[in-house]
């Protein structure tokens, strides 16, 4: 897991934390990405944080809608 970036929430700068993958343009995805499953933001797994509030069906919901899928 490395280094992705720092993202301020609110006044605090948070880091995140991630598997950098490269780039898929034959499934569409054009940019680098790092899977949601190892995502850490301050620390905080973003999956379990999605799974534990059951938000995961609706941010793939949200996903799909903004994407017309």
């Amino acid at each position: 897991m490395s280094y992705i970036n720092t993202i301020m929430m609110g006044d605090t700068p948070v880091d995140v934390y991630g598997i950098e993958c490269s780039a898929e343009p034959d499934v569409g995805l054009m940019t680098d990405y790092v899977e949601i499953e190892d995502l850490k933001i301050g620390g905080v797994s973003v999956y379990e944080l999605f799974a534990s509030y059951g938000l995961l069906d609706k941010a793939q919901e949200y996903i799909n809608d903004s994407f017309g899928g």
